[in-house]
């Protein structure tokens, strides 16, 4: 799960801009269509934070259905600077 968390980060990188910090709640694979749900929590540059999940497929290294739950947190655009990782096995690195 691990690697799939990585990865999906990176997709949010390029979907969201002035991202801080991601912290994973929860990730599951759904084996029916062998896509994830992954809970996250995201901070921005500002210090404000939100809760969504989304959908990721691994193999297309796409987002599928993606919970935006408050657009002045959720900004479309591309995060450029180095963002804070917590997975849900409570490892952390910056990427």
């Amino acid at each position: 799960m691990l690697a799939v968390e990585k990865q999906s980060v990176q997709v949010l990188k390029n979907t969201f801009a002035d991202i801080a910090e991601v912290k994973f709640e929860r990730s599951a694979k759904n084996d029916m269509t062998g896509s994830y749900g992954l809970f996250v929590t995201m901070k921005n540059t500002k210090g404000q934070s939100v809760y969504f999940s989304y959908g990721f497929w691994k193999e297309s290294n796409k987002l599928g259905e993606l919970g935006v739950e408050d657009r002045a947190i959720q900004i479309k655009g591309i995060t450029k600077n180095k963002i804070r990782m917590i997975y849900t096995s409570g490892e952390e690195e910056e990427i």
